[in-house]
């Protein structure tokens, strides 16, 4: 028997030039290293496709994920034509509620966010229908988005010490991580080159760099999922300040630690793009 698999998720990897924007400044960012791809390329070749470059093969700047916050959703449970009419409308209501409840567990939507659930009972019959349809028992769901502005990694303030004068605090918009790691996504390297030479021209300041997490259902930090040690919030600023050191900044400026998910920027994590958010580094002014 053939079996049809859909996989849905995030690898953070770029595979192609084609589908990661400035792939030569990029080169050396974790998503489109070299072994990375290499590994898309295994993947590809054990039977997987890509569906959105097999549809799209040659389309530029159109890459295959929403940076955007679900607006509403709807799950509609379906049955194949066996049995009686009432019997698959409950059938197919619970269906459509077991993955409802799973869109909350797995994090999709938050708790308290609104699903439609619908059970819209058999589909017709094709066939005989003693064996009914395998395609016709199904669920469908349907997502509605909020394109919100896109995190570049090239978008890099004017003055970036400007507002740690004026503020004492500085988020690195740009400065995003792995999901459960502490390597930074691709793209950083701007925000954080612009970031060290304004420091350099600055000699006095000393500054304090704050790490959190995202997704973490407990207070506290999270775990490292490479090293299995519980302080990913730590690590990441950690990796801010050695990258700050190797651009020239004096490392006596700088100190470093991990406020775990205690100060979330964006509540509750209603999509990738505020996972996304959250998982990010701060510049405190210290002295």
């Amino acid at each position: 028997m053939k079996i049809e698999i859909i996989v849905a998720g995030d690898y953070n990897i770029a595979h192609k030039e084609i589908d990661i924007h400035d792939p030569k400044g990029n080169k050396k960012s974790s998503g489109f290293l070299p072994e990375e791809r290499a590994w898309m390329d295994h993947f590809l070749d054990n039977g997987w496709v890509d569906s959105f470059r097999k549809i799209h093969p040659e389309s530029t700047g159109a890459y295959s994920w929403l940076n955007g916050r679900i607006k509403s959703l709807k799950v509609l449970g379906y049955a194949d034509c066996r049995g009686d009419v009432k019997s698959n409308i409950i059938l197919s209501t619970k269906r459509a509620q077991f993955i409802a409840s799973n869109l909350v567990t797995l994090g999709v939507v938050g708790p308290d966010f609104k699903i439609e659930v619908v059970g819209n009972g058999e589909l017709p019959c094709i066939g005989v229908e003693e064996f009914g349809n395998s395609k016709d028992r199904r669920v469908d769901v349907i997502m509605t988005y909020e394109v919100i502005n896109e995190i570049e990694g090239t978008d890099v303030p004017v003055d970036p010490m400007q507002q740690m004068i004026e503020t004492g605090r500085l988020e690195l918009v740009g400065v995003n991580f792995q999901p459960g790691l502490r390597y930074f996504l691709p793209g950083v390297e701007a925000v954080l080159d612009a970031f060290a030479e304004s420091l350099k021209k600055m000699p006095n300041i000393k500054i304090e760099l704050q790490g959190h997490i995202c997704c973490h259902g407990k207070q506290g930090d999270g775990m490292d999922i490479e090293t299995g040690m519980e302080n990913l919030s730590v690590m990441r600023a950690k990796e801010v300040h050695d990258y700050l050191i190797a651009k020239g900044v004096d490392k006596k400026r700088l100190v470093y630690k991990g406020l775990g998910n205690n100060f979330p920027k964006v509540w509750p994590e209603m999509s990738n793009a505020d996972q996304i958010a959250n998982r990010r580094v701060e510049a405190v002014v210290w002295e």
